[in-house]
């Protein structure tokens, strides 16, 4: 049976031997740290988090339940805003000091 295992595909069978003692390793160590107790698999209770605050929940409830306006930006109102941009003059931050090269001739 061995030798059928080692001769399939050139070498296949010992690898899928030395795979099956790897995993086999793997589960006896997890079995081992879960009977020891190191492994708590019990679930956390979720609770909801509360904040002390001064302002009332009815505040939180009318900014909720207002009808808010969106603006329409059209194709024209983006181009004005280009424009705009594009005509007042850009200001650089530092005015930057090359210095002109030795010239020795």
């Amino acid at each position: 049976m061995l030798n059928l295992l080692l001769q399939i595909q050139g070498g296949a069978g010992f690898t899928l031997i030395e795979m099956a003692i790897f995993l086999g390793v793997l589960i006896i160590g997890l079995l081992y740290v879960w009977k020891s107790g190191d492994i708590s698999w019990i679930k956390p209770t979720h609770q909801k988090p509360t904040v002390p605050v001064g302002i009332p929940s009815s505040a939180y409830e009318d900014l909720n339940s207002r009808k808010y306006e969106v603006r329409d930006f059209r194709e024209q109102e983006i181009q004005e805003v280009l424009a705009e941009k594009a005509a007042s003059p850009v200001k650089m931050g530092f005015k930057p000091k090359f210095k002109k090269p030795n010239s020795e001739s």
